[in-house]
């Protein structure tokens, strides 16, 4: 048996595992382990690339993937609640603070809004969502933005600024974050449909449904690290880019039928479901009519271990 095929296979049977033994309350599993472990991916995708004997590549792995798992389950009480903050990336720190401590008293609503200015034409939302749920399913009028968010973990900073004539609107915590598995961060996001609009989403282990179909897009980039994404697009201009960079993730797109569509697909080991696309090339798909197409959207996927489902509606 190849060798690279039977790790990848271990892999996701485990991850399988893990989830359903969670899911059953068998084991207590932390998602905030599985993002902090995610480099774990790229060292076994090393050893299975790896000159050497096959044996050799299997000890590595068993003792990689122990460690992880003992890092991922350690039953210490005092790491049962996270916090973390961004400075150049994520930082996770312990904290004692019992999950029984995180009441439905603790939840705090959050409103921001920043008006429309008929002189802004192009924007640019940068979100990030760390985790929680995130929507944008509704357009606003006298608003450039209408953010609103319930939960427990903490408030958001919204910084707006113009840059080079771009009204760039930046999304992300405001300091210090607790999350545990009573952890609540729910936010909808209402966003006015006159400018055209650059989205930049980093969703970590986020569950994001995001309706841009009523908007202008110029510009879609999404990174996910262990999301839960459901993303639909629209034919407002007349083509649009989409960059995904994604990790463990599962990702639903919808595009038009009306418009043609383009996915360059680089991936480690992912599924994907692309009804009334014609493969062209290896990792290249594209709807038929794609270069006459009066509206197009070009689609570039780099992931993991992850599952794609494109959609025309």
């Amino acid at each position: 048996m190849h060798f690279r095929k039977a790790l990848w296979g271990i892999v996701l049977i485990l991850i399988g595992g893990l989830f359903i033994m969670d899911n059953l309350n068998i084991l207590d599993f932390h998602w905030a382990s599985l993002l902090s472990l995610w480099p774990v991916i790229f060292i076994l995708w090393g050893i299975s690339i790896l000159p050497v004997k096959n044996v050799w590549k299997t000890i590595f792995t068993v003792i990689i993937l122990i460690g992880a798992l003992g890092y991922a389950f350690q039953d210490n009480p005092e790491n049962r609640g996270w916090w973390f903050h961004r400075d150049n990336g994520i930082e996770w720190h312990h904290h004692n603070r019992d999950m029984d401590d995180m009441q439905s008293s603790d939840m705090e609503l959050q409103q921001e809004r920043i008006p429309y200015d008929s002189s802004i034409a192009k924007a640019k939302l940068e979100l990030e969502g760390a985790a929680g749920t995130f929507h944008i399913k509704d357009t606003s009028v006298n608003y450039l933005l209408d953010f609103r968010k319930k939960g427990n973990t903490g408030k958001y900073k919204i910084e707006p600024e113009n840059e080079d004539g771009v009204y760039v609107i930046n999304i992300e915590r405001d300091g210090k974050v607790y999350h545990n598995r009573n952890s609540i961060n729910k936010a909808s996001i209402k966003l006015n449909s006159k400018p055209v609009w650059d989205i930049e989403l980093d969703l970590g282990a986020a569950d994001a449904r995001m309706d841009l179909s009523p908007f202008k897009v110029n510009y879609v980039d999404v990174e996910g690290g262990a999301s839960n994404i459901r993303l639909k697009l629209g034919s407002k201009v007349s083509q649009t880019k989409v960059n995904v960079d994604a990790g463990v993730s599962n990702f639903d797109l919808l595009v038009p039928e009306s418009s043609g569509c383009r996915v360059q697909f680089e991936s480690v080991l992912s599924g994907k479901n692309m009804d009334g696309f014609k493969k062209e090339s290896s990792g290249l798909y594209l709807t038929p009519g794609y270069e006459d197409a009066k509206n197009k959207i070009d689609i570039v996927v780099e992931a993991a271990i992850s599952n794609f489902e494109i959609k025309r509606y």
